[in-house]
């Protein structure tokens, strides 16, 4: 806002750009971890024998390809 007022070019911090998209990226990964926790702790609540596994295989098949799509993404 100074620059503008003093008429000078507007600079451009590629730090604090570079900072915000690491930043955004870790926000995406804690809240996968948040929502494999919770579910982690559902999971570990059911009794073997109301036990899923289908249900398990697909929550964890889930959590895979956000993994995945998380490494893939720039």
């Amino acid at each position: 806002m100074a620059e503008k007022l003093f008429n000078l070019p507007i600079s451009t911090f590629k730090e604090l750009v570079d900072i915000e998209s690491e930043n955004k990226r870790l926000s995406v990964l804690y809240d996968i971890y948040r929502e494999f926790k919770t579910k982690e702790e559902d999971w570990s609540n059911i009794l073997w024998a109301k036990l899923d596994a289908e249900a398990l295989r697909v929550g964890s098949e889930e959590f895979d390809k956000k993994r995945k799509k998380l490494a893939r993404d720039p």
